[in-house]
């Protein structure tokens, strides 16, 4: 397949994103790391070549911004075919409320829809009983903005409500919905 992509764990070290209620205290950037490394199997299994953004839970710059900006030009600077992104979403709206995943790409990507299109697909089919929440677009992710390949940033589910708990427990599960989710849309 030869196809290289770029496995982004969100956050990490003193950026860790959403964190869960106590008294688990899970954090979004340890969750995302767990998942990047179950994907990267998945994908080095069918042929694919996953490189990792991160490979503990450290932060990659010395500002959120710079954090951001390093993560898309390293994909740049690696010349990726596709960028993915792993996280977990939070509200503070209703947060007990909150279910379900997404996917976000940059607006009016076609590349990056079509990619999104194929992991919410294979989320639907593997996860037929969690809410699909679809497919966003935006222009101020500096993830989706900076990079230049197709780019897709998934919301697993939420950490803010008692979905953390499956988000935990599935993360081998949600790692093989993505793969299988990219490998259909190549």
């Amino acid at each position: 397949m030869d196809k290289l992509i770029i496995l982004d764990a969100g956050h990490g070290g003193r950026y860790p994103g959403a964190i869960s209620k106590a008294p688990d205290n899970y954090r979004e950037s340890v969750f995302a790391l767990g998942v990047t490394w179950r994907l990267f199997n998945y994908l080095k299994s069918m042929g694919y070549h996953p490189i990792p953004t991160r490979g503990a839970d450290i932060h990659l710059g010395e500002s959120l911004n710079k954090d951001l900006l390093y993560r898309a030009t390293f994909a740049n600077k690696c010349r990726a075919d596709l960028f993915l992104s792993i996280h977990a979403n939070s509200s503070n709206k209703n947060p007990e409320g909150c279910f379900g995943y997404e996917c976000w790409i940059y607006k009016n990507s076609s590349n990056g829809n079509r990619f999104a299109n194929g992991i919410i697909k294979s989320f639907n089919g593997c996860f037929p009983d969690r809410k699909n929440r679809g497919i966003k677009e935006s222009t101020r992710l500096v993830v989706l903005r900076e990079t230049e390949m197709p780019a897709v940033l998934i919301e697993a589910g939420f950490m803010c409500s008692e979905e953390y708990r499956w988000l935990y427990d599935n993360k081998d599960e949600i790692a093989k919905a993505i793969a299988e989710g990219v490998h259909m849309s190549w």
